[in-house]
């Protein structure tokens, strides 16, 4: 019939991947506790426990489930803050606030693929007893 969709000519995927972007969509990784990494909102400091390139968790218990917050991220591994609107999805009982990146440029998005990337790296060196080599800012 004329109102129903046409079928997709398109071959189906073998393999069942999809590659649109959801809430987990990026790998996290928590902070070294020698190098934290900040968000900053106004002139409060909210320390992160966990960061991916699409959101971060943090601890900030005056957070609003709903809210969009403007702020500055402070990554060890680069030399300026990312400005971002972070928005805030879940709020838990300790204050512990998981949120979404609503507006981000892409090259701080960067930067952030890359501070997790070295973070593994260096997650696996300390699991396997070596020392990680420290990566330069912004490289």
């Amino acid at each position: 019939m004329f109102w129903k969709k046409k079928k997709s000519s398109k071959p189906a995927d073998p393999f069942g991947l999809r590659f649109d972007e959801g809430p987990r969509y990026y790998f996290r990784v928590r902070p070294a506790p020698s190098a934290p990494v900040y968000f900053q909102i106004g002139g409060r400091r909210h320390q992160v426990y966990d960061i991916s390139a699409g959101g971060l968790a943090l601890w900030a218990p005056d957070l609003i489930q709903g809210q969009n917050v403007s702020g500055l991220l402070h990554l060890p591994t680069c030399g300026h803050p990312l400005p971002l609107i972070l928005s805030v999805r879940n709020v838990g009982p300790e204050g512990l606030v998981g949120g979404q990146f609503a507006k981000i440029r892409d090259e701080d998005r960067e930067f952030i693929h890359l501070y997790v990337l070295q973070r593994q790296k260096d997650e696996i060196a300390e699991q396997r007893g070596g020392v990680a080599v420290p990566s330069e800012p912004g490289k």
